[in-house]
């Protein structure tokens, strides 16, 4: 009987293994999304972005001043969430700090804000109206923050409550 069941259990396995092969082989053959798969972000190339060259050098030394001053606060931010991190993995985090840490964090985020705004406000004489249009696009669709359904709004009230109430006496 266990000889019997054993056999059953190697031919189950080698159906398993060809099957997951014969996947492959396929998948390697026919790549691409499936016909069904529906459009994806990538399907549609928005137009590139043409500049003079003069207009190229401006864009570039602009990338390069945005860069070299955010990039301090960038580090100083990592060490801060760093600061953070460490605090909370304590036995015994220290509120006053976790808080005053998150208040630095949100200044030095307000900071890279600031200067990218700033930035922005600089570079719109250099950019053509539709150029701008773009940007600005493009801004917008990374400011949107999470998708619905994911850990931002969006599923809130739909498919989990909030965070439960607190009663007196606990």
């Amino acid at each position: 009987m266990k000889i019997r069941t054993l056999i059953y259990v190697v031919i189950l396995l080698l159906i398993v293994n060809v099957a997951a092969l014969v996947t492959i082989v396929i998948n390697r053959v026919k790549p691409g999304p499936p016909e069904d798969f529906g459009p994806g972000i990538g399907d549609k190339e928005p137009p590139a972005m043409v500049f003079t060259p003069e207009e190229r050098r401006k864009m570039e030394q602009s990338r390069y001043w945005l860069d070299s001053t955010v990039a301090p606060v960038m580090e100083q931010m990592k060490l801060s969430r760093k600061q953070l991190f460490d605090e909370l993995s304590a036995a015994e985090p220290d509120t006053l700090r976790v808080f005053a840490l998150v208040d630095e964090i949100a200044l030095q985020q307000k900071s890279i804000q600031r200067r990218l705004v700033e930035r922005f406000i600089a570079d719109r004489g250099v950019l053509a109206p539709e150029q701008r249009a773009r940007l600005l696009r493009m801004i917008e669709e990374r400011g949107r923050g999470p998708m619905p359904g994911r850990f931002g709004e969006g599923r809130r009230g739909k498919s989990r409550p909030g965070p439960m109430p607190i009663e007196e006496g606990q």
